[in-house]
C-alpha cells in the first residue's frame, strides 16, 4: 500500500488523549470518580459480589480459650459477558479532495483538525454510553443494551432500593422532609446509611418543585433567620442537616440524541439518594474490559484510524477514526442506593 499524502496525528497520539477524556469525564459526573470510577481490568467477564449487611455481636470468651470462628458475610454473586461498543467517524474523499491543493508532489496535506474533530465526537458519545449505562442501572437497577436493528444484545440487573414519596409538585401538601425520612429507615437492617452525609441528586425541575412546597406541615413550615421564607438551595440543606437528612444536590445534566432530544440522566420527579455501605463510600465502578485490537489485547478504550487513501485497491478513498470499548457497570451496594420518585 502507497503512503498516504494525508497528515494526521498517530494513534499513540490520539490514544494518550483518554487521560483528558477521563479526567473531564469524571469531572462533569457525581457518580464517576470516588463512588463508580473507571477501571480497566485484563478480563473478559464482569464478575462481582453485592455482601450483605454485616451481622451479629461478638462472642464473649474466656481468657487462654480459643478464639470462636465466625462466618463471613453472604453476598450475591453477579458475572456477565460485557457489552461491546464502537463507531466511527469518516473523513470522505470529497472532504478530502476539497482540503487537497492538487499538487502531486507537495508534502502531505495536513488534516489534524479533521482527525481531532472526528474524535472529539466519538469520545463525546463515548462518554455518553458510560454516564448512560450507569445512571440507568443506579436508577433501574437493570440496564438494557440493543443495537442498531433495536435487537437486544446485552441485560443485566442488580438489587436496589426504590422509595415512593410525595408528589412535590403539589406544593400545599408535598412532604419532603417525611419523604427523606421514610428513606432514611430504609437502611435498618442493611448496614447502609443515609444520614448528613448522603447526597441526594436530582434534576433542576424537581430541585424548583421542592424550593416552592409551601405545605406548613412539612418544608413549608421552616423559616430563615430573621423570620423569612426559604429562599434557596443553601436553606433547605441547612435544615436538612439539622434533621439528619441528606444534603440535596441539583445536577441538571444528560445528553442530546442523534434526533437532537436532550434528555436528563435523572428524569423530572426522582431524586438518587446516595449513602454509604458498612462505611463505604465507593459503592461499585465501571469496567473496561479487554478489547481485541488493543496493544496486547489490553482493557480500556480502543481508538484506531483507517485510511485507504494510499491504497490503489480499493474503491474508496477516506481516513475513518474509530473508537469503541467493551465494559459495564457494576453496583456493589445496592441496599446503598434508593430511587425515590416524587
Amino acid at each position: 500500500m502507497a503512503a498516504s499524502t494525508f497528515k494526521y496525528q498517530s494513534v499513540t497520539e490520539l490514544r494518550n488523549l483518554d487521560a483528558t477524556f477521563v479526567a473531564s469525564t469524571v469531572a462533569n459526573d457525581p457518580m464517576l470518580g470516588a463512588m463508580f470510577p473507571l477501571q480497566s481490568v485484563n478480563t473478559h467477564f464482569i464478575r462481582f459480589r453485592q455482601k450483605d449487611a454485616f451481622r451479629g455481636l461478638m462472642q464473649a470468651r474466656g481468657f487462654g480459650e480459643k478464639y470462636p470462628v465466625v462466618a463471613r458475610v453472604g453476598a450475591s454473586e453477579y458475572l456477565f459477558k460485557p457489552s461491546s461498543y464502537g463507531e466511527h467517524v469518516a473523513i470522505d474523499e470529497e472532504e478530502l479532495t476539497l482540503r487537497s491543493n492538487g499538487d502531486a508532489g507537495a508534502a502531505a496535506m495536513d488534516i489534524s483538525d479533521l482527525v481531532t474533530e472526528a474524535d472529539e465526537m466519538l469520545q463525546t458519545r463515548q462518554a455518553n454510553r458510560v454516564r448512560h449505562n450507569l445512571w440507568t442501572l443506579i436508577l433501574e437497577g437493570v440496564y438494557t443494551v440493543t443495537n442498531k436493528r433495536k435487537a437486544v444484545v446485552g441485560s443485566d440487573s442488580v438489587t436496589i432500593a426504590r422509595y415512593a414519596g410525595s408528589d412535590w409538585s403539589t406544593a400545599a401538601s408535598a412532604t419532603p422532609i417525611a419523604d427523606f425520612r421514610a428513606v432514611g429507615l430504609l437502611a435498618e437492617g442493611t448496614s447502609a446509611a443515609f444520614g448528613p452525609t448522603a447526597k441526594a441528586y436530582m434534576n433542576q425541575r424537581t430541585a424548583n418543585n421542592l424550593l416552592a412546597v409551601t405545605n406548613a406541615a412539612d418544608l413549608g413550615g421552616y423559616k430563615v433567620d430573621g423570620g423569612g421564607r426559604l429562599i434557596g438551595m443553601a436553606d433547605i440543606n441547612r435544615i436538612f442537616a439539622g434533621e439528619g437528612l441528606p444534603q440535596i444536590v441539583v445536577y441538571h445534566d444528560g445528553y442530546i440524541s442523534d434526533a437532537g432530544t436532550f434528555t436528563t440522566w435523572i428524569p423530572d420527579d426522582v431524586v438518587v439518594v446516595v449513602g454509604s455501605f458498612n462505611g463505604q463510600t465507593r459503592l461499585g465502578q465501571y469496567t473496561l474490559t479487554r478489547h481485541a485490537k488493543n496493544p496486547g489485547r489490553g482493557p480500556g478504550f480502543y481508538v484506531g484510524v483507517r485510511d485507504t487513501t494510499g491504497d490503489p485497491n480499493t474503491d474508496e478513498a477516506e481516513i475513518a477514526v474509530r473508537r469503541g470499548f467493551n465494559g459495564g457497570p457494576e453496583l456493589w451496594y445496592g441496599g446503598a442506593v434508593v430511587a425515590m420518585t416524587c
